[in-house]
């Protein structure tokens, strides 16, 4: 059992909630995605943002290379949305892939 799926099924027997998100199957595999996604997008900006950081412009806050895209997609792919009201993820499918 993968990661993603040990997840799902933690959420399933022991998180409340069942009846307010999608099956089992359907949380594995958001889980899985996401996991693709912040370990292929994300992941790899952090040792970027370690040694740079942000500071404080008079345009506003710079950030690392790839920060902006980075989150852009994020955005884009509709992880910003998990844990937005209906008709978005259910509360404890979100909690998952934010954790």
């Amino acid at each position: 059992m993968d990661d993603a799926s040990t997840l799902a099924l933690l959420l399933d027997r022991v998180v409340g909630g069942r009846a307010s998100r999608p099956d089992t199957e359907t949380t594995a595999a958001m889980l899985a995605q996401a996991r693709r996604f912040a370990t292929g997008v994300l992941a790899p900006l952090a040792p970027g943002a370690d040694r740079m950081g942000c500071s404080l412009r008079d345009c506003g806050v710079a950030t690392p290379p790839g920060y902006r895209d980075g989150w852009r997609a994020y955005a884009k792919a509709g992880w910003a949305g998990l844990t937005a009201p209906e008709p978005a993820a259910p509360e404890p499918a979100a909690t998952g892939v934010a954790a």
